[in-house]
């Protein structure tokens, strides 16, 4: 037996009659080494093959290290033992790493980096990586060949990725698969991320009525008529019935609220459009008639002027973008009533667009009916009598008419 191998083995020997000496004082007073001048790998061995009975794999760059250490500690626990040796082997540019109950030390990078390819079930392949990249360090891989345009550098640019790298040069919202380098361990970590975000795009249906209700002077709102119609029969919400609130909320079904309106003259029906849309996109539903209006004056190659036609959209435009969460789902509304006059300054040969907009934003619960009122539009109308050619009375009547909208989400 050469002199080294007899001292590593005289040192095995010593650390674990110190580790042994007594069941009972081992645990009240802890392990106590006083090691000069040790190799790092019989260190290890002491530690987790005598002292902790703990399984282990150590990387031939460790056991044929000549690197030697001297260390000293008085009465640590099993855990600060373990502590402190993996922070002794980081210090020396080793790693550790414990699969299935089995401590394993390597030289710190001499693990290959692999691949891994995942190819999205639901979710973009940008909504995805853009989430990978806020929380992990991964390196996403790009595909090559691809020319890059100034719309994908400028989609690029937005989303911090470099625009000379594969994946700057790629439209990510395009791609059908993605693709990262990494670690086995850190790829098996990616995988299960990836899986619990690809899930399915919450969706709704919405239901919806369009109302025109025409009332009279003093009648009130369109909110208040029909809060008189389903009071005692519908089922409002808790604080629904607000004095001089447009809007309220009811848990009793949207066909039922229907059925009571539509035996009230007040109300004419103007719509009734049912949209699936998903979270974060828009539904937009109009009522009205495309109108031709005036356009440029342009000129062919012959000097002639040409007028151009342009179509513009009137009527009734409801424009719906759902947040849909959990257990409720938010409404960004926007409302639209438009018309077209008789134009009586300027051009007169192009009608006027008379224009009213309005947007609110509320939140509805799946199975509930939100009922509020839109935007509204007076009316002035001159009738007249005569005899014989002679006119012998005039009568002026006006009158007032409220949009009103009826919305049901519901969750599939």
């Amino acid at each position: 037996m050469n002199l080294d191998r007899f001292k590593r083995v005289l040192t095995r020997f010593f650390v674990a009659v110190l580790a042994t000496v007594s069941p009972f004082s081992v645990q009240a007073a802890g392990v106590s080494m006083q090691l000069d001048n040790v190799r790092l790998g019989d260190l290890v061995r002491v530690v987790y093959g005598d002292v902790l009975k703990s399984p282990y794999i150590l990387d031939s760059e460790l056991l044929f290290s000549t690197d030697s250490v001297s260390v000293s500690w008085n009465s640590v626990g099993n855990k600060k033992l373990d502590s402190l040796t993996r922070e002794l082997l980081q210090r020396k540019g080793f790693e550790t790493e414990t699969f299935q109950g089995v401590m394993i030390v390597r030289k710190s990078g001499d693990v290959d980096e692999g691949s891994m390819i995942y190819i999205p079930r639901y979710r973009s392949t940008k909504y995805l990586s853009d989430i990978v990249r806020q929380v992990s360090n991964v390196q996403q891989l790009g595909s090559r060949g691809i020319s890059s345009s100034p719309e994908f550098q400028q989609a690029a640019s937005k989303s911090g990725s470099d625009a000379g790298s594969a994946l700057g040069m790629v439209d990510r919202s395009a791609l059908d698969q993605m693709a990262y380098r990494c670690k086995p361990a850190k790829c098996v970590q990616l995988r299960l991320m990836l899986t619990d975000l690809d899930t399915p795009e919450p969706q709704v249906v919405l239901r919806a009525v369009l109302y025109e209700v025409g009332k009279s002077k003093g009648q009130g709102s369109a909110v208040q008529l029909a809060a008189s119609i389903l009071k005692g029969r519908a089922t409002f919400k808790a604080g629904a019935l607000l004095a001089g609130a447009d809007t309220f909320s009811i848990s009793t079904g949207l066909d039922f609220v229907i059925s009571l309106l539509d035996q009230d003259s007040h109300f004419k029906v103007i719509s009734r459009p049912m949209l699936r849309v998903k979270t974060g996109a828009q539904a937009r539903f109009s009522v009205g008639q495309q109108v031709p209006v005036l356009g440029a004056i342009t000129q062919d190659k012959n000097g002639n002027a040409q007028q151009s036609v342009e179509y513009r959209q009137s009527g009734t435009i409801f424009t719906v973008q759902p947040d849909i969460r959990a257990d409720i789902v938010d409404l960004s509304i926007s409302q639209e009533l438009s018309s077209f006059v008789e134009t009586t300054t300027g051009v007169n040969n192009s009608p006027t667009l008379f224009q009213r907009t309005a947007s609110s934003q509320l939140s509805i619960r799946p199975g509930e009916v939100v009922v509020f009122a839109g935007l509204e539009e007076g009316r002035s109308d001159e009738a007249s009598t005569g005899l014989f050619g002679f006119t012998t009375s005039k009568k002026n009547s006006t009158s007032d008419s409220e949009v009103l909208l009826l919305i049901e989400a519901e969750r599939i």
